[in-house]
């Protein structure tokens, strides 16, 4: 058997060696290199959609996405850097308007904004499309979707689905059903994923 070829790089100043194929976002991981991340589910194809996970390359002027770009042999990679550091709290506003306010406790967002130094957007909250309802175990709520696709990800069944683009993308079930009409199976890998409080087990957090 073949062994997988292993290339070396650098992030933040430590030498990582990893496989061909490992992206900049595991490579930091197995080295303990903290980078945020909201939309990322491991095992699953990256989305690149929330954007916190930006890193520098050295001779890049872009930043790119630590989940959906390949390390390669030879990289200098900056995953803390003051110009990181200051994208990722603008990016963060931007989560947190979109966030808005749920019945839920708190959630992974609103711990990891805190984590940055985050503490209220200077951006207005968009319009969102009303919550498809939700099921005698769930519940569903429009306001705190940051759509991040995890539960879409993590739906085997391909029960959920984004549907729309823009300020209108919203989350659907069966192309558009209520979840207790939709097929679902009550699985909960949805709600086990879902870093907003948008989709979480009735009851948990009642409201106030």
């Amino acid at each position: 058997m073949r062994r997988m070829q292993k290339i070396q790089l650098t992030i933040d100043g430590c030498e990582v060696s990893v496989r061909r194929g490992t992206t900049l976002l595991e490579a930091a991981d197995a080295v303990g290199i903290d980078v945020p991340r909201l939309c990322h589910l491991p095992g699953r194809d990256p989305r690149a959609v929330c954007r916190l996970c930006v890193v520098a390359i050295e001779g890049e002027r872009a930043l790119v996405s630590a989940c959906s770009t390949r390390a390669e042999q030879g990289m200098v990679v900056d995953a803390s850097g003051p110009r990181l550091r200051a994208r990722r709290r603008v990016v963060m506003e931007l989560v947190l308007a979109e966030h808005g306010e749920h019945g839920g406790g708190p959630c992974e967002v609103e711990l990891l904004a805190e984590e940055l130094g985050v503490e209220q957007t200077r951006f207005a909250p968009q319009p969102r499309v009303p919550s498809p309802g939700g099921s005698e175990y769930a519940l569903v709520e429009s306001e705190a979707c940051i759509r991040c696709d995890r539960c879409v990800r993590a739906c085997e069944r391909g029960v959920i689905t984004r549907k729309g683009r823009g300020p209108g993308a919203h989350l659907a079930f069966d192309e558009g059903r209520a979840l207790s009409a939709s097929s679902c199976i009550a699985c909960g890998d949805c709600l086990v994923v879902c870093p907003a409080g948008g989709l979480r087990l009735r009851g948990l957090f009642p409201r106030a």
